[in-house]
């Protein structure tokens, strides 16, 4: 789950260097592997932050080969990051065998979209009766087209698919009551392990609020929410390590496709991924518009890559 449940938009997505300075831009945040500096990002770029080197799509595959867990964080309604999506997926899936899709989107035991996506990618269904048998709109909130490239690049590579949230039920009482409030039934379709307490993680939540312009919300209610997020990161976490089987010799590499809030700075899924299992590998893409034809400044801490997209086209008012 990203930050739009709690009705705020996962924020417009910086080769050179800039000077840092304060701010309350979720993308320009003092926060991961190196909170003190700034690269430059135009369109169409695709840039290793820790290098500050571009890449092609080719050169970041090939880099990828060694990750176990890719995670690629988006702005949801954003049409072109699902095509890149699309683009990563396929050229991960030529470059090895084992490749498995994650997905936000989708709930970890909903066991109806988990059999769909089986007889999809596995072309007994065609693609209109999958996305009508889906449901996506009413699952997810948007139309099953603008996801469509993600899909369809599983589909021609033949990719096993999973959900890998968390009941969204669960989460709503979690926000509803606090995470310490729930069923002993509630409780057991949660991760027993959910950490409230990273002070950085807790900063980029604010951030993704709107900073300090959500003072009008209790302190209370927002610790919920808070806890809420907490409960869609370590659902994520622990779904992926499972697919990836880091234990068993049938080890696969997994991608998982989740809004940038629970990605940017590793803070998200990145974090209890390696708080559970600091053996395996975590590379994470940022994928980020610029609205500026000069280009735009972010922290390069957001992400192992950053991938510069044109903004999304404007909502039209109903």
């Amino acid at each position: 789950m990203s930050i739009g449940w709690l009705g705020a938009c996962c924020p417009p997505g910086g080769n050179g260097v800039a000077h840092p300075r304060r701010s309350t831009d979720v993308l320009q945040l003092p926060l991961g592997s190196a909170p003190h500096d700034m690269l430059r990002l135009h369109r169409g770029e695709i840039i290793e932050t820790a290098s500050g080197r571009p890449f092609s799509l080719e050169v970041l595959a090939v880099a990828l080969q060694s990750a176990d867990i890719v995670l690629v964080g988006e702005q949801h309604d954003h049409r072109e990051h699902h095509a890149i999506q699309g683009r990563i997926i396929s050229a991960l899936a030529a470059r090895g065998p084992s490749l498995v899709v994650g997905l936000e989107m989708l709930q970890r035991d909903d066991d109806e979209a988990r059999a769909l996506l089986a007889r999809y990618t596995e072309r007994e269904i065609d693609e209109a009766t999958f996305a009508k048998k889906l449901r996506f709109k009413k699952r997810w909130g948007l139309r099953f087209d603008v996801y469509a490239p993600v899909f369809r690049a599983a589909r021609a590579h033949r990719l096993r698919v999973f959900g890998l949230n968390a009941p969204r039920a669960v989460v709503r009482s979690v926000a509803r009551v606090g995470l310490h409030n729930l069923t002993t039934l509630q409780r057991e379709r949660l991760p027993s392990r959910i950490d409230l307490h990273v002070a950085p993680h807790r900063r980029l939540f604010a951030a993704m609020l709107g900073g300090g312009h959500h003072h009008h919300l209790a302190s209370a209610k927002l610790d919920r929410y808070y806890g809420a997020q907490c409960v869609w990161d370590a659902s994520m976490a622990e779904a992926a390590i499972a697919l990836a089987r880091p234990r068993s010799k049938f080890h696969s590499r997994v991608v998982v496709i989740a809004g940038g809030g629970h990605v940017y700075y590793d803070l998200g899924i990145a974090l209890r991924i390696r708080k559970r299992r600091p053996a395996l590998k975590v590379a994470s893409i940022a994928l980020v518009s610029v609205a500026h034809r000069h280009g735009r400044d972010v922290s390069r801490g957001l992400a192992t890559y950053i991938i510069g997209t044109a903004p999304a086209p404007a909502h039209k008012k109903k």
